[in-house]
């Protein structure tokens, strides 16, 4: 039997893609400003040699845009946690839409997904549908000559380009979605906050709309990790915590207040 078909945010028929709106849902995707719509890129950051090389490829980018671009930063005498760095950036922002991106991959779908959430149909977005992860040679290449690799070959890909995990790469929120579901900060080092992200903004903010372009991930030396899909004990603990919540707004309301700094008077 064919699978049903899906409506769009916007309340139109979409194909029934897993996981992906269709760009036609919200309309014409042109280039979006950050004068006429007030857009923010925040940018969890921790500077290194190697991701500075990277950074300083993709930063210009995101200028280009006409978008405020700030780094969130997270104290270099504790572990990474990315929820802290967007957290310190979003504080700095000046406008009341916010691009969450990671300082080593790039879309060129943002500005319909700038567009998608500014039109006020949908609280978030993804712009992007495939991931697809250069080998070292290849980023190499792409930072060299200052362009996406166009041709292609078993050396371009570090992995098979594979549907990107929501909530990961580049995500476009109004600061009511932001206030609602911010990035746990209980999560420390690399792995699972980005999907308990997601899990969070569904059932609190509603469905995401998704673009069709691809997202570019550049290489870089992975973090410590358990495994490829795991950081850590802890972290696996409190994503499972998230999907038990995920169908519930009092319980994963209840959880995201877990995370949020208490008030001293």
């Amino acid at each position: 039997m064919p699978p049903k078909k899906r409506t769009a945010a916007a309340g139109r028929p979409v194909e029934p893609v897993p996981g992906m709106a269709s760009v036609a849902a919200v309309g014409d995707a042109g280039p979006t400003r950050a004068g006429t719509v007030g857009v923010s890129v925040v940018v969890p950051w921790r500077p290194t040699p190697e991701r500075e090389r990277l950074w300083s490829f993709l930063r210009p980018r995101w200028e280009a845009l006409g978008y405020e671009v700030i780094e969130g930063s997270c104290p270099d005498d504790g572990p990474w946690c990315k929820g802290i760095a967007v957290a310190e950036g979003i504080g700095r922002a000046s406008h009341g839409l916010f691009v969450v991106a990671d300082a080593d991959v790039w879309c060129d779908g943002i500005p319909a997904a700038v567009k998608a959430v500014n039109g006020g149909g949908v609280r978030w977005a993804i712009p992007h549908h495939l991931v697809k992860r250069l080998t070292e040679a290849a980023t190499s290449q792409t930072v060299e000559v200052g362009a996406w690799p166009e041709v292609r070959t078993m050396h371009t890909y570090a992995d098979r380009p594979y549907i990107g995990h929501p909530g990961g790469g580049i995500v476009v929120l109004t600061r009511a979605a932001w206030d609602a579901a911010p990035i746990d900060t209980r999560f420390a080092g690399w792995g699972q906050e980005d999907n308990s992200w997601a899990l969070a903004l569904r059932i609190l903010c509603g469905r995401e709309w998704r673009g069709v372009d691809d997202l570019w991930h550049l290489w870089h030396a992975p973090q410590l990790r358990q495994n490829r899909t795991t950081g850590s004990s802890a972290g696996a603990l409190l994503y499972r915590r998230y999907w038990a919540a995920r169908n519930s707004h009092r319980n994963m309301t209840a959880l995201v207040a877990e995370s949020r700094p208490v008030a001293v008077s």
